[in-house]
């Protein structure tokens, strides 16, 4: 301002020229814009506060103008931006959700079918073979109670074995008894024959000899020979019993044999199948388990990819927003 006074006053000579020199000076400054409130513009273009010349402040001011207009148009399209993006972030969100929750839903549906269809399987197994192991004991108890007890009894222990060896060794004693007490009354029979044969001959032989003692010994020797040959056939049918009975108890030690060794190969089919049946159950109870850790690591690895993409789409948004922040003047 110093600098200003000192060269109106080495321009003008004296007060009144000053003082014309300044009303000028003010109306040429009331007519040209300034381009600010604190700029005064010098009578030399050296002493202007900038060198912008007086021709282009008008298209400064135009391009001020369009400049703000843009300014406004730029705020406004970035605050639709922000919002369209908003707008669509959400519905992105919403959608991811839905398709995580849709997809979940569906994981654990199919694998609570999955699992429901294999307790279901394995309860109609475990039934089933339990059902076919529970008949076939059952039939085994009721052949054992029912008739073979008793044979069992007699003929698996050893004292049985030992008692019935003892009787049939004293049944076969007393049938060699039997044998020689019949050739025995056999040998009697043939000396009594031979005996009354040779008296007869001798009392033909002698003529004093009366004819009813005769008759008498005749008579007393027949019945003698009769009873005899009751009990020689007595004896004949005792034998014959015996040995029917001893083939029939052979042959009824053969049959219990048989089909002892019949259950013997039921109760190994049986053992086997129980064996197969708990071998399959340990497969499958396995495999189950196998099934839901493999389940439970897609999960977790499904729950870590949808993480990693959240957190991906946090830090995309925290750098949107800020990249979009409003600019300070």
């Amino acid at each position: 301002m110093k600098t200003f006074v000192s060269a109106e006053k080495a321009v003008c000579a004296d007060e009144q020229d000053l003082s014309v020199l300044r009303a000028f000076v003010e109306d040429e400054l009331m007519i040209r814009p300034s381009l600010g409130d604190q700029f005064r513009v010098g009578f030399f273009s050296a002493d202007h506060s900038s060198q912008t010349d007086s021709s282009e402040i008008i298209e400064i001011k135009e391009m001020t103008n369009v400049m703000r207009i843009l300014g406004k148009a730029f705020n406004s399209l970035r605050k639709d931006f922000l919002m369209y993006k908003n707008i669509i972030k959400g519905e992105y969100e919403e959608n991811i959700e839905k398709h995580v929750s849709n997809l979940w839903r569906h994981i654990n549906e199919t694998a609570q079918s999955i699992e429901a269809n294999h307790k279901k399987k394995l309860t109609m197994i475990r039934e089933s073979f339990r059902q076919q192991l529970a008949d076939a004991i059952a039939v085994i108890k009721t052949q054992y109670e029912g008739f073979y007890s008793e044979k069992i009894n007699a003929f698996i222990t050893s004292e049985a074995q030992n008692t019935f060896s003892m009787k049939l060794q004293t049944m076969l004693n007393k049938i060699r008894e039997k044998e020689l007490t019949i050739k025995s009354l056999e040998a009697q029979m043939v000396e009594h024959q031979n005996e009354a044969l040779r008296r007869f001959q001798l009392m033909l032989g002698e003529e004093e000899m009366d004819t009813e003692t005769i008759k008498e010994e005749n008579s007393q020797y027949r019945q003698q020979i009769d009873k005899l040959q009751i009990k020689i056939i007595a004896l004949e049918d005792a034998v014959k019993r015996k040995d029917n009975t001893i083939e029939k108890l052979d042959t009824d030690m053969v049959n219990v044999k048989k089909k002892l060794d019949k259950d013997q190969t039921t109760i190994v089919m049986l053992t086997a199948a129980y064996e197969k049946l708990t071998n399959d159950f340990t497969k499958e109870r396995e495999a189950a388990i196998n099934m839901n850790i493999k389940h439970k690591k897609e999960m977790e690895i499904q729950m870590a990819l949808s993480e990693k993409q959240d957190k991906q789409a946090a830090y995309s948004h925290m750098w949107v927003t800020s990249s979009m922040e409003p600019w300070d003047g």
